[in-house]
């Protein structure tokens, strides 16, 4: 074998490993052992997940403000054989109400039931204090879903405590 081919296989295969690792793995910034907490009704079953009050760290990851490490849910499946709704509600929220500028990025992502990375949404927000994300994503029978979440404030009147909190929910249609 050609050096040329060796080096042309061995990117080929360090490639697709790096996308298979982003796929399966949660994000770098998450908190390392946030609170979790399962829900169930008699209709869907879901988890939140919170980072414990931070103060972040200013300009973290290019952040404008005190940058917030938040949490990534549990890949949770869709059970049901007509299919699901994966809920995501995400927020954050200051200690003090103090007139503080806060910022929320939250993503909810679908996977295959073979483990493969579907595709994502994205959503942010923008408050005084705190401030929401919501979003609703179809799952078909086998098919699973995470939400991950994480935010900036702005600290203008010193430097404050932060919680992000991911919540998923997987109804059953």
């Amino acid at each position: 074998m050609s050096l040329r081919k060796s080096i042309t296989t061995l990117a080929a295969v360090l490639a697709a490993g790096a996308v298979l690792g982003v796929a399966a793995n949660p994000a770098a910034a998450d908190v390392a052992n946030p609170i979790r907490k399962p829900f169930s009704t008699s209709y869907s079953y879901g988890e939140f997940c919170q980072n414990f009050q931070s103060y972040g760290v200013k300009y973290q990851y290019g952040a404008w403000g005190y940058y917030v490490d938040g949490c990534t849910t549990t890949r949770l499946s869709c059970p049901a054989a007509r299919g699901c709704l994966a809920k995501m509600h995400t927020s954050i929220g200051l200690l003090r109400s103090r007139g503080d500028r806060v910022t929320q990025n939250a993503r909810i992502r679908r996977f295959a039931y073979t483990g493969g990375l579907l595709g994502w949404t994205d959503k942010s927000c923008d408050g005084t204090n705190s401030c929401a994300n919501d979003d609703t994503e179809f799952l078909a029978p086998g098919q699973s879903a995470t939400v991950q979440c994480n935010g900036v404030y702005e600290g203008k009147y010193g430097v404050d405590e932060a919680v992000n909190g991911c919540k998923l929910e997987i109804v059953y249609l």
